[in-house]
């Protein structure tokens, strides 16, 4: 006998609405009225928000959602607003594509969502190859996810200056004042945002693998309550050597910018970290088993100092009822550090190691401040230190360094979905330096100022269109104050958002290439406004694949003027008049394999034959060299024909809509401004 569906108890249709995906859930219901009456439990929709919906803006308080009873969170509402909001978000995006008419306003309304605009952005990077403008949506996609990245970590930076600036006022200030507590795998999570094209984690989900692994200390020390304090340090230290957190594991070269990153060193298997990274994991271990933790601020060594919240002596467990406060500061304090070994590490030996890095004949009375805790903005200067000396090992002819994580540890947050590729861009570091500076530098002077707002216009112009957004939002905000020189910086960094990204104007190649140029090129003539007397028509369009004929670097056809229209300075140091056809020959902007701008002559242009087209055209997949060929190739790369990279893939989205293989070249929609390419 058959079985009517809607004869089933109410109990096993609630269970098999838990199996059905949404948008079968929301047929079903529409059916007819008991449906629609039994999917009113809350129980039903907690989970599909879940599911549906990994990352979450910080005004949803998630956990506090996640902690109250399911029947007091309208769990259905907020689904409703979540699927109406990708509604938004994808109609604005999907009529940003095709123009570039108020593109930077309208890219900027999708950036305002933050973390709720982040899974229907993380969808589009896999928009499949055989889509007509999957380039541009994979490029706009992503770029929109490092913005939405990076104003998440320059927010955690102002909270944490707010609060050091808070407490630099403070009338009741002490040698360990409270802004030293401010949690360490923040700051540093923050700097994931720019480090990384795409964390594996958010600052958030950083938080709660350190407590999953703090967790897993408990179960494997249940009675670590029972020892002396000063035990359970050197136990917490032990745990983590034994699951691997020992620093930069062997082969990689310790100035591997993988090493920087926390959410990298938690994530991998080998758990790559310099040793402020481990010291800083290891203290917001121990501050979650109940030991005040810190980096001290001793040079050339990671140490990290353990006291206590209440100052007891670490020589007793801490769970004794009457604990004892002695005044003796070796009671009270002890020191490891945890990169080199999991053993205490005594103060007089440290100040005997301090006294032979300084070279003096005795201690000073000021000796011991070395061993006091490190503010937080303090270390995370020490570690764009650190950075800024990795940089020139860095850069690779490819642009990016992309990698895979082999596994995960046990530890891992069971929310978290890993992406499979990282990429490290060197172009992010010069961004980061300038902005840090910026934020954290102590230095006021004109020129400083004016170099690193000159800078991080230039870099945000060029690399990342959709960060005037950072800027405007979180960079200036920082700057408060009427002197002089605040207001000559914030007046430059208002001038660049309005002329450079302005909202209510087309946001094109040329106009961009000429206002962050490094050629002095003038803005005077728009490349269709006709002919000068010796000029001539470009022989190459908008979007063409080309060879470099002396240098042999490959890159695409961004924009084209009839002549030269570089500075005197820039045309007398590239000897441009030597050139067969001087300075009256058309000149293009292109970008190179490297991701670099270049202004070409026509004459070193050279595009694919078409011989090499027939051979290697077939199928538009639009994926380019592999991320191995990119690397493995790099030397063969320059001396024959290849089709473009992923880097140069990636990073044609800005421009044009997809790459046709049939003749070797990429689709444009910028007609409208070059008429002719």
């Amino acid at each position: 006998m058959a079985c009517n569906f809607l004869s089933l108890p109410d109990e096993l249709i609630q269970q098999i609405f838990l199996d059905l995906p949404l948008d079968s859930l929301a047929s079903c219901i529409r059916t007819c009225k008991r449906l629609e009456a039994l999917s009113g439990t809350p129980l039903l929709w907690k989970p599909q928000c879940l599911m549906q919906y990994q990352y979450w803006s910080s005004h949803h308080d998630l956990k506090t959602l996640l902690k109250a009873p399911s029947g007091e969170v309208d769990w259905k509402g907020l689904l409703a607003k979540r699927k109406n909001s990708d509604i938004s978000i994808s109609t604005q995006f999907n009529r940003c594509l095709p123009r570039y008419e108020n593109r930077t306003q309208q890219l900027e309304s999708i950036a305002v969502n933050g973390y709720d605009a982040k899974d229907w952005l993380i969808r589009q990077l896999d928009a499949p190859k055989t889509s007509e403008d999957h380039l541009a949506r994979k490029y706009w996609a992503s770029s929109l996810l490092g913005t939405i990245e990076r104003s998440v970590g320059a927010s955690e930076w102002r909270r944490l200056l707010d609060t050091e600036s808070d407490a630099s006022h403070s009338e009741t200030l002490t040698p360990t004042p409270s802004h030293y507590d401010y949690p360490l795998e923040r700051v540093f999570g923050a700097l994931d945002r720019f480090l990384l094209e795409h964390p594996p984690e958010t600052i958030e989900q950083i938080s709660e693998h350190l407590d999953n692994i703090a967790n897993g200390f408990r179960q494997e020390h249940s009675d670590i309550d029972e020892y002396p304090l000063r035990n359970k340090a050197t136990a917490i230290a032990a745990f983590l050597r034994s699951h691997g957190f020992k620093g930069v594991p062997e082969g990689r070269s310790y100035r591997d910018l993988r090493n920087a990153s926390i959410g990298l060193a938690l994530c991998d298997k080998d758990h790559p970290s310099l040793p402020l990274i481990l010291s800083i994991i290891y203290c917001s271990i121990a501050r979650r088993l109940g030991l005040r933790a810190f980096v001290c601020n001793f040079p050339f060594q990671v140490v990290c100092r353990i006291t206590t919240y209440d100052s007891r002596s670490l020589n007793e467990p801490g769970n004794v009822e009457n604990p004892t406060y002695p005044e003796d500061e070796d009671a009270t304090v002890m020191f490891l550090n945890p990169y080199d070994n999991a053993e205490e590490v005594a103060s007089s030996f440290l100040l005997s190691q301090l006294q032979g890095i300084r070279g003096w004949t005795a201690l000073p009375a000021n000796a011991h401040e070395c061993l006091l805790p490190c503010p937080p903005s303090s270390f995370l200067q020490r570690m764009m230190a650190n950075i800024h000396q990795s940089n020139p090992t860095y850069h690779s002819s490819q642009g990016f360094t992309q990698y895979r994580i082999a596994t995960v540890d046990r530890f891992l947050p069971k929310s978290v979905t890993m992406p499979v590729r990282f990429a490290i861009d060197r172009f992010a570091m010069r961004y980061l330096r300038h902005l840090f500076s910026l934020v954290f530098s102590s230095h006021n002077h004109d020129n400083f100022l004016s170099s690193h707002a000159e800078g991080i216009s230039q870099i945000v112009g060029e690399c990342f269109p959709t960060d005037g957004f950072v800027l405007k939002n979180q960079l200036l905000p920082t700057l408060q104050g009427s002197s002089q020189i605040l207001l000559l910086y914030r007046s430059r960094i208002e001038q660049f958002w309005n002329e450079v990204l302005p909202p209510d104007k087309s946001f094109h190649p040329k106009e961009r290439h000429r206002a962050a140029s490094s050629h002095g090129m003038s803005s005077s003539r728009n490349a269709s406004s006709g002919l000068e007397p010796g000029a001539r028509n470009p022989k190459y369009h908008v979007g063409d694949y080309f060879r470099h004929r002396r240098y042999g670097y490959h890159g695409m056809i961004i924009g084209w003027d009839y002549s030269c229209e570089a500075g005197d300075a820039w045309i007398k140091q590239m000897q441009v008049d030597r050139l067969d056809g001087g300075r009256r020959q058309p000149f293009y902007q292109v970008v190179d394999h490297t991701r670099g701008s270049r202004y070409v002559a026509e004459e070193n242009i050279e595009t694919a034959p078409d011989e090499l087209k027939v051979v290697e055209g077939g199928e538009d997949t639009g994926s380019g060299a592999s991320e191995d060929e990119d690397v493995a190739n790099d030397g063969l790369y320059l001396q024959r024909w290849q089709k473009p990279t992923v880097a140069l893939m990636h990073v044609a989205g800005r421009y044009f809509k997809r790459w046709d293989a049939k003749h070797w070249r990429f689709v444009s929609n910028i007609e409208d401004l070059y008429p002719d390419g």
